[in-house]
């Protein structure tokens, strides 16, 4: 495997999950994804260590800026980054330093989300969503994959119920997901106010709450992916569409603030692992090797985003000036010109692949993360959309 692939895959499996998922469609990327880990030093988790995971709050380390990092949001002018085994950093200087916060959890962590400087939530794997009130200095459990697990249970009892069916489809995949356990990761998470949120997972999993994550409720139904294709993103901005990218190219849009959403037509059959909605009404997609697009059409229509590099996209991010910024697996920084219909690299760190990035302190500031942790530019010349 080259190191391009490998860095990819390691990716794809850090936002699909450390643990095992025994079904035949995920077993080829699973063989690769295990050996991968084990070369990282993770590896599957066996019952025993998900167990551990979820009762073990995450370890004190030495320099956690430059541990693998897998997102980043700023919370006020606060910035915070997440990711393996419970890693969750702090910095109030524009990344200059970071501190780390304890997680409840030692699973790894896949995406971060604040409505203010206080309020703020992370998915992970082991489904765990955690919930802070304080900008991220303190973080409780609101969800974890097994309750996960037995509320689309009882949705989709209730469903068939009122179908006046023993048996449906939805049903007997509820049920596997209990047998199988909360093994399951979420992988992105988007909160529309500070009351109304989603998260989306592997095998389909689409959570949502009414309540600030006090509750939450399966949303799955609203969601037509009868293949349960991994929900890598999802994306809302106040005034646009609430937007799902995934698995295969899968994609979702809802016009009514995730109450119903339609399946739309995808430009490729590449996985998407980033979705990305502007302020001027742009879709941005970032996606496996060189699959990337963008709409401006709500979907409509898509045209191909050119880039040099020509590899996987793992993060987009819209700069308060309206710039968008693509990350890359081969650690690249790329800017969009929506002119000429182009990705242009602005910095490149080799052999270290990125999964996130957002806006610094001041315009032109960018903080990226990714396998070799923090990486901080400052003055760059962003071309706006």
């Amino acid at each position: 495997m080259s190191s391009q692939k490998g860095i990819i895959m390691y990716f794809k499996i850090n936002r699909t999950g450390f643990h095992s998922i025994v079904r035949e469609r995920k077993k080829y990327l699973l063989v690769i994804g295990g050996l991968l880990l084990a070369f990282l030093g993770g590896g599957p988790a066996d019952a025993g260590e998900f167990k551990t995971r979820a009762n073990r709050p995450s370890l004190p380390v030495l320099r956690p800026d430059q541990r693998v990092l897998v997102d980043i949001a700023r919370a006020g002018e606060r910035l915070v980054a997440v990711g393996e085994r419970g890693l969750i950093v702090l910095s109030d200087d524009g990344g200059d330093h970071w501190r780390q916060a304890i997680a409840p959890v030692s699973f790894t962590l896949t995406a971060v989300d604040f409505t203010c400087a206080k309020k703020g939530w992370v998915t992970g794997h082991g489904g765990v969503i955690l919930h802070t009130e304080d900008g991220g200095q303190t973080w409780k459990i609101q969800l974890d994959g097994n309750t996960a697990a037995r509320i689309e249970l009882e949705s989709a009892t209730a469903a068939a119920d009122r179908a006046g069916k023993k048996k449906t489809d939805r049903l007997s995949k509820a049920e596997y997901l209990v047998k199988e356990g909360g093994d399951k990761p979420f992988l992105d998470v988007k909160f529309l106010t500070e009351k109304t949120g989603f998260a989306c997972g592997a095998f389909g999993l689409f959570f949502g709450t009414q309540d600030g994550g006090k509750t939450w409720q399966s949303c799955m139904d609203r969601v037509d992916n009868p293949d349960e294709m991994h929900l890598f993103a999802v994306d809302f901005l106040e005034g646009q569409s609430l937007w799902i990218a995934g698995e295969g190219g899968f994609l979702a849009l809802s016009p009514d603030r995730g109450k119903s959403f339609t399946r739309m037509d995808s430009p490729s059959a590449a996985s998407f692992f980033a979705v990305k909605v502007s302020a001027s009404g742009g879709v941005y997609l970032g996606g496996l090797q060189g699959n990337n697009f963008w709409s401006g059409d709500q979907g409509k229509t898509f045209q191909k985003i050119k880039n040099s590099e020509n590899c996987t996209v793992n993060g987009v991010a819209a700069t308060d000036d309206g710039a968008i910024v693509f990350v890359t697996a081969k650690g690249g920084m790329c800017n969009f010109d929506l002119a000429a219909c182009i990705a242009s690299p602005m910095q490149i760190r080799p052999n270290a692949g990125l999964s996130a990035v957002t806006q610094g302190a001041s315009m032109g500031s960018l903080v990226a993360v990714g396998t070799a942790g923090i990486l901080k530019t400052s003055g760059q010349t962003l071309k706006s959309q």
